[in-house]
């Protein structure tokens, strides 16, 4: 094969795995059906949970969800010379600046019978919260073995992992 050819397979395989959805083994965000609003008006959050059904059956029974200022948001840190770790905890974050909004918890029924992995459902109310923009923070136990807890966060992405407050 020429070497233009070559390159041209590689590129376009780069951008086949670039452009593959989410891998199954993520919890996040999976939709929200308001993604701005005003304090008291309510909000549906679903999660999926890939990581729970790579974990064979050992899905938890919730996942607490905080928000924290999208200049706020705990990013990944350097654990390795050519690996990045997720936020670590010990206790679901409710102090500032996150305000803790429930559990996300699975839904009643079968769900989504077409998702090959658990959904998680928080129905909230937009808390008082000065206006501006926030992001999503999952509270996760069962990413980290021991007494620590990992933060699920995505602060590059806008949507569906952001809130909008409005006055």
């Amino acid at each position: 094969m020429p070497p233009k050819s070559l390159f041209l397979v590689g590129l376009v395989a780069t951008f086949a795995l670039l452009a593959a959805p989410a891998a199954i083994a993520d919890l996040g965000v999976e939709r929200v059906d308001r993604t701005s609003g005003k304090p008291g008006e309510s909000v549906k959050l679903t999660l999926g949970c890939g990581a729970c059904a790579a974990a064979g059956g050992q899905e938890p029974s919730s996942f607490p969800v905080s928000l924290v200022p999208a200049a706020k948001v705990p990013v990944p840190y350097r654990c390795g010379p050519n690996a990045l770790c997720l936020p670590r905890v010990r206790a679901v974050p409710k102090q500032a600046p996150f305000t803790y909004l429930g559990e996300a918890l699975p839904p009643g029924g079968d769900g989504d019978a077409e998702k090959p992995y658990p959904l998680y459902v928080l129905d909230f109310a937009i808390p008082r919260l000065p206006a501006g923009t926030y992001t999503y923070v999952i509270y996760c136990d069962l990413c980290l073995k021991g007494k620590w807890a990992s933060l699920i966060t995505n602060p590059t992405v806008n949507r569906p992992w952001r809130l909008r407050v409005r006055r």
